[in-house]
């Protein structure tokens, strides 16, 4: 039996009306279609909750949740009212500004199904909107290998910047975050680090994608 476990996709809201439809239309055409959309607005002042109001319209089919934030927040804290609304068995984490590639989430579930891993960390591609040139591996996983099944070995592979300490590029089990209190700390930079410092520094089992960009 095939699992297809449901996949929240966190996207945060704020000041991006000119890539917010590039990403939405990148998560509407996964491969993988066990999806829920989950966005936070951090009280935008541009045009682009009318986007993704116009997007859930248009896209009957698809699930998607908007929540709106009364005051601004900061990024950190739109993740983690991310995280609390999110309903699925994994969370993946899509900053507005960014796209995946059409078998990204696929390409994890699989890799998660496989491992049973607590944390699946995905290849990436670099692409400059300036002049529309890519690049794979833009902040390039380097691991030796691509399983890791205990956590001295994890935090060593950490510490030789073996895979990058974004939150973007990881499928986390949504079971392990909450059972751990694993939340984003409101800082004024570093976020990503140290989600993903308390996130491995807990885990036991990682899965690494070491081939071609696939998010």
């Amino acid at each position: 039996m095939i699992l297809k476990p449901l996949i929240s996709i966190n996207i945060p809201i704020f000041n991006c009306e000119d890539y917010l439809l590039r990403c939405l239309n990148s998560v509407k055409e996964q491969t993988y279609k066990n999806i829920e959309i989950v966005l936070v607005n951090d009280c935008t002042k541009d045009n682009s909750v009318i986007i993704a109001n116009t997007f859930i319209m248009e896209n009957p089919e698809l699930k998607v949740k908007l929540i709106q934030h009364e005051e601004n927040q900061g990024l950190s804290v739109v993740r983690n009212t991310g995280i609390d609304a999110s309903v699925g068995d994994y969370i993946f984490f899509l900053d507005s500004d960014d796209t995946i590639t059409k078998d990204c989430i696929e390409e994890l579930v699989n890799t998660a199904n496989d491992t049973e891993a607590e944390v699946i960390i995905g290849q990436n591609k670099w692409i400059n909107t300036f002049n529309n040139t890519e690049k794979d591996f833009g902040f390039p996983t380097l691991a030796p290998k691509d399983f890791y099944s205990d956590n001295l070995s994890i935090l060593e592979a950490y510490c030789k910047d073996f895979f990058p300490t974004t939150s973007w590029n990881k499928l986390f089990k949504r079971e392990f975050i909450l059972n751990n209190n694993i939340s984003f700390q409101n800082l004024n930079s570093c976020n990503d680090l140290y989600f993903s410092y308390f996130a491995l520094s807990l885990a036991r089992k990682i899965s690494i994608q070491i081939g071609r960009a696939s998010c």
